[in-house]
């Protein structure tokens, strides 16, 4: 069985490299984009299993990131955002727009572990 493939969009390196070494770690293939272009680059490329979304990103704010989503060709592609945003409208802005999960930072690794299992657990019941 194939590793199933995580995407992070994160536009500082340093994040994106520990949030990639975590997640490398739990065997997943992962794959980073530091721009909302790169993004929608990487998911036309090969369509990811999850997406680990930054709200704020040097192009376009990841909350349009996830609208386009949800409004394109992969509306169900499994979007779990981490971002400095915690404060509970932004969480409620989230999740209105169609994030499966909302994960402020700092965060735990274990804690991401459990809620990237449970998101992909939700889309792929077997």
């Amino acid at each position: 069985m194939a590793k199933q493939d995580i995407l992070i969009v994160e536009d500082s390196p340093y994040v994106a490299g520990a949030i990639e070494d975590a997640v490398g770690t739990m065997g997943y293939s992962v794959r980073v984009a530091g721009s909302a272009a790169e993004a929608f680059a990487a998911i036309e490329e090969c369509v990811p299993d999850l997406v680990l979304l930054d709200w704020m990103l040097p192009d376009l704010e990841g909350i349009e990131v996830l609208q386009r989503i949800r409004e394109g060709a992969h509306p169900n592609l499994p979007v779990i955002m981490l971002t400095a945003r915690g404060e509970l409208q932004a969480k409620l802005t989230g999740l209105e727009a169609g994030a499966d999960d909302y994960l402020p930072k700092p965060f735990n690794l274990g804690e991401l572990k459990a809620r990237i299992t449970a998101v992909l657990r939700r889309r792929n019941p077997s």
